[in-house]
């Protein structure tokens, strides 16, 4: 009986000899990796400098956030609805008086007793001695003031705002009236999260600063004996439930971030599947440096077939990874290696709006579809004369081990 063995070898031969030293070559080679490790020095300095320019930019950025520059707008809205009583000839609001402060100081607040400055305020419209407190105080940063409007007009003015003084302040009397005023208290214009606003605005509703005694849009009325404190007049008398004025705030020269530019990190065939193979159906795990968003199917290209990705599901938010999974087409009968690629069409991007690179990951996986059988190319037998004797088999492709035995 005769024996049969098979000896698939993916390297035919290997030779190692010690060649005579060529000083010439030598020298070449030792060019070739000067200029190497010349061009990763400078690579690396290139790194190095791109990062030192970020870091710049992001501390000049934050030493910006130090101090916020707001366009103001103070808009009367005294109508008819704010006062179903009628709007009164000469109705206005007088100059505002404006300040910046920490949370160490109020200058009025609701349920408190004016002081003299908001008394003068409230009752002529005099914002000097009401500055002259906020000036006095150790914890307030800006004092000034705006131009006065009438019943509908509007005020605009620049401000410029502290960290160390984020809180806000103003009022403005509604004139005429005893002591009737609009304005706001200690309003911070920083967030939650000790950010700057970018956009703010305030309905504002009348007060009663409870130092001068009327009912009506008069003036030169007897005061309050004993004073009384500051109340809100919201839906009260004269006053309906519709604002009196707005405040809007609008943050000027916001500084930006440097935004870095998303890219696929890998592009990989899962592990289910081999290299090469003949499923009807493949599927890759596409990794991205940062998150992104507007990932789907036709963002997508499967290079070489005419089958398509089908889906497009997030594996795992904190990798920034998505599995494609690709079928249809020609796949079922292909005989030929696919990858995947980007659409000309496609829009992801990151979080930040910036849009990704469309230059492919150097680890970059692809398949080889394989719907045809091995065929022989040729046949070598060795040793015929005895027994048993060895013949060696070539196949035109790989063969799954275990799929060719021996003959006997």
């Amino acid at each position: 009986m005769c024996k049969f063995y098979l000896r698939l070898l993916t390297i035919r031969s290997v030779r190692f000899n010690l060649p005579i030293i060529d000083l010439r070559k030598l020298f070449l080679l030792q060019t070739y990796y000067e200029e190497r490790f010349q061009l990763l020095n400078l690579t690396i300095r290139a790194s190095f400098a791109a990062a030192l320019l970020f870091f710049a930019v992001a501390q000049s950025v934050a030493q910006n956030e130090a101090t916020a520059e707001y366009s103001v707008t103070f808009t009367g809205n005294w109508t008819i609805q704010s006062t179903p009583g009628g709007v009164v000839g000469g109705a206005h609001f007088t100059r505002l008086a404006i300040a910046t402060h920490n949370s160490s100081v109020a200058f009025w607040e609701s349920g408190e007793k004016a002081t003299a400055g908001m008394e003068w305020l409230a009752e002529q419209g005099a914002t000097n001695p009401f500055l002259r407190e906020v000036r006095a105080s150790s914890h307030s940063d800006v004092a000034t003031t705006s131009s006065p409007t009438g019943a509908t007009g509007t005020s605009t003015f620049t401000l410029n705002v502290k960290r160390t003084h984020p809180l806000f302040t103003f009022a403005t009397m509604i004139g005429p009236s005893p002591d009737w005023f609009v304005g706001l208290n200690s309003r911070s214009l920083l967030d939650a999260n000790d950010h700057w606003l970018d956009n703010l605005t305030v309905d504002l509703f009348a007060y009663d600063a409870g130092t001068e005694e009327g009912t009506e849009f008069t003036l030169s009325n007897p005061a309050t004996d004993p004073q009384g404190v500051i109340t809100s007049l919201r839906g009260v008398g004269k006053f309906s439930t519709v604002r009196m004025a707005r405040i809007v705030f609008t943050r000027q020269n916001v500084p930006t971030t440097p935004s870095t530019t998303p890219s696929i990190s890998s592009i990989q065939r899962t592990g289910s599947t081999p290299e090469i193979t003949n499923a009807d159906e493949v599927a890759w795990l596409v990794s991205f440096s940062e998150q992104v968003r507007n990932v789907d199917a036709g963002d997508f290209q499967v290079q070489g077939t005419t089958a398509n990705v089908v889906s497009v599901t997030l594996v795992s938010a904190a990798s920034n990874q998505y599995r494609l999974t690709v079928s249809g087409g020609d796949l079922a009968n292909l005989n030929a290696r696919i990858s995947l690629g980007l659409s000309s069409q496609q829009n992801i991007e990151s979080t930040s709006a910036v849009r990704l690179a469309t230059t492919l990951p150097s680890i970059n996986e692809s398949y080889l579809i394989d719907n045809l059988g091995p065929t022989i190319v040729s046949i070598s037998p060795q040793n015929v004369r005895g027994s048993p004797f060895t013949v060696f088999i070539e196949f035109n492709e790989f063969l799954t081990p275990g799929t060719f035995t021996d003959l006997g």
